[in-house]
């Protein structure tokens, strides 16, 4: 691999669960704060989401999807 390919390579880094419960909503949201997430899958049926969700939406959505 040369150089100049080795700059345009990505790494997408997603967590999942985002609503399962409400230790891993803050890791979740501490990951996305710290800069460390690409993305982050939602359990909308699940009772930790309806409560997640308001700081989820502080979120800047630029920073993450």
């Amino acid at each position: 691999m040369t150089a100049s390919a080795a700059r345009t390579q990505r790494l997408c880094i997603c967590a999942d669960d985002f609503g399962m419960s409400p230790g891993i909503n803050a890791a979740v949201l501490d990951l996305i704060a710290r800069g460390n997430l690409s993305a982050t899958g939602c359990l909308v049926l699940r009772e930790a989401w309806s409560r997640g969700l308001p700081a989820l939406r502080r979120v800047d959505a630029a920073r993450v999807d």
